[in-house]
């Protein structure tokens, strides 16, 4: 049984890069303990990220907003939502994208204890997802349903 569990993740080791492609990139937006407001720091931050993407990325698929919260800050879950509304507030009074804007109907609240050090639980999180073309292998059609190739040619030693 061992021989056949070592035998299915040898095969799959070749598609691992394969599954590790994914175009979207996020950002962060930073918020005080017990706030949903957002700083001027932050809307900075985000409009300089959006004004990145839309050089990088001229076609915009949409964005995906959630929003998280320490637990100890009041009624976290629910500052969490409102936090991310928050963000999707600023992509609508700045007009920053014409793509979709998705909020995640969760809040989401962290133990700070339990969490990576450094990491920074008040925030919105925002992933960007860029519509064809980008750089993402996928591009070039589905490496899973490819043809396999021939192996190339061993020179022939002298």
């Amino acid at each position: 049984m061992a021989a056949y569990k070592f035998l299915a993740a040898l095969m799959a080791l070749p598609m691992l890069p394969a599954l590790a492609c994914s175009p979207v990139k996020s950002i962060d937006l930073y918020f005080p303990t017990d706030s949903a407001a957002v700083t001027t720091e932050q809307v900075v931050r985000l409009v300089e990220w959006i004004d990145m993407l839309r050089k990088r990325y001229p076609n915009h698929e949409k964005f995906f907003i959630g929003g998280a919260a320490e637990i100890g800050e009041r009624h976290a879950k629910a500052l969490a939502i409102d936090r991310a509304k928050a963000a999707a507030r600023i992509f609508q009074e700045l007009q920053l994208s014409p793509a979709r804007v998705e909020l995640s109907s969760k809040g989401y609240a962290y133990d700070p204890s339990a969490s990576l050090k450094g990491e920074k639980l008040r925030r919105a999180e925002i992933d960007f997802l860029p519509a064809c073309p980008h750089e993402c292998p996928c591009q070039k059609g589905d490496p899973l349903s490819a043809a396999p190739t021939a192996p190339s040619p061993v020179p022939a030693r002298p």
